[in-house]
């Protein structure tokens, strides 16, 4: 849109990156030239679920998930483009918090679960980045693949980080 603000300066890099990968993903033929003028487009704009995406890159360098991230808003841009006038998607199936609930109870481990609430309560960037994205595309499949990759990250690095009143054992 032409009110859409200008992107930070510090996001500028972020993308040139997601520029140059888009690039690739059309060379590759993993994008259709659409799908990169889609892109392209939300680039131009500072799309924030790209930023957002780009984001949990750096900190988990899942370039994987990266790829799949810009392949699936790619598509949803040409499906939207295609269509009427698609109005902001609200979150399919309600709030966060409720289908939170429903995935813990029903997809989550007790220990999944017991992470993603410490990352809550130490405002983890790379779940803000995930809800973000949820926020704006309302897909949950989506949304319990990222939770449970944010949870796994944060159990690995608190095992690796040990427990703080552990002694040396006498092995």
């Amino acid at each position: 849109p032409a009110d859409a603000p200008a992107p930070a300066p510090a996001d500028y890099e972020a993308l040139r990156e997601l520029a140059e990968l888009v690039s690739c993903l059309a060379d590759d033929g993993k994008l259709s030239s659409s799908e990169a003028r889609v892109v392209a487009g939300l680039l131009q704009e500072g799309d924030s679920r790209l930023l957002a995406a780009y984001d949990v890159y750096v900190d988990s360098q899942d370039v994987d998930d990266l790829v799949d991230t810009i392949i699936r808003v790619a598509k949803r841009g040409v499906e939207a483009a295609g269509a009427p006038s698609a109005p902001e998607r609200a979150p399919a199936g309600g709030d966060f918090a409720s289908v939170f609930a429903e995935m813990a109870a029903t997809q989550l481990t007790e220990v999944e679960a017991a992470a993603l609430q410490l990352c809550a309560a130490r405002k983890d960037p790379d779940l803000a980045a995930v809800l973000e994205i949820y926020r704006l595309e309302g897909d949950k499949d989506d949304l319990l693949d990222s939770i449970k990759r944010v949870a796994r990250k944060t159990i690995d690095d608190t095992v690796a980080a040990g427990l703080p009143d552990e002694e040396p054992s006498a092995q």
